[in-house]
């Protein structure tokens, strides 16, 4: 990794702190500055806008989240054991979460009613279905003939997402 990446995952990790403990909106690029002991220009540099700098912290929390919750279950037999492998990790990073925030309620609730790129951003996972990963092992482990589609995201007439899961 080159040093301006470096100095961006950087400037990112002590942005995903600040939102944890203040939200999205409070990660201002001065606040970062000081605690990364960099100028101003220096933090917006990598970035050119706050909203960028929001922007790329929800695509590494998106990312860690993908890396600790999903991924792993995909080392799990399809249908049950995956979603409880899934549910299981999800439960212990809300456990975590709930001591120090969770960035995507949060995020939720500051941009409810703001349009603009750090909304859509946020909306992309509004149901989850950005998140589940495809099985890298595509469709072995189904049986032969069989016709359902992978596990997805739906809503009930209520609205209420749901994953529906073959059952194969």
């Amino acid at each position: 990794m080159k040093k301006g990446e470096q100095t961006r995952a950087a400037i990112v990790e002590a942005a995903l702190g600040v939102a944890a403990n203040h939200g999205l909106e409070g990660i201002t690029i001065g606040g970062l500055a000081e605690r990364m002991k960099m100028s101003k220009s220096g933090v917006f540099a990598h970035f050119g806008s706050r909203e960028d700098l929001q922007i790329a912290v929800l695509k590494a929390y998106e990312r860690r989240f993908v890396d600790d919750v999903l991924m792993p279950a995909l080392r799990d037999r399809r249908g049950l054991p995956r979603l409880r492998a899934m549910f299981g990790r999800w439960i212990e990073r809300s456990a975590l979460e709930a001591a120090r925030g969770c960035i995507w309620v949060s995020g939720a609730s500051e941009y409810d009613d703001r349009p603009g790129a750090v909304r859509e951003e946020l909306g992309r996972w509004s149901a989850l279905g950005a998140a589940v990963p495809r099985d890298p092992a595509g469709d072995r482990g189904r049986r032969a003939g069989c016709r359902h589609r992978p596990a997805t995201w739906c809503s009930t007439r209520t609205g209420d997402p749901v994953l529906t899961m073959p059952a194969c």
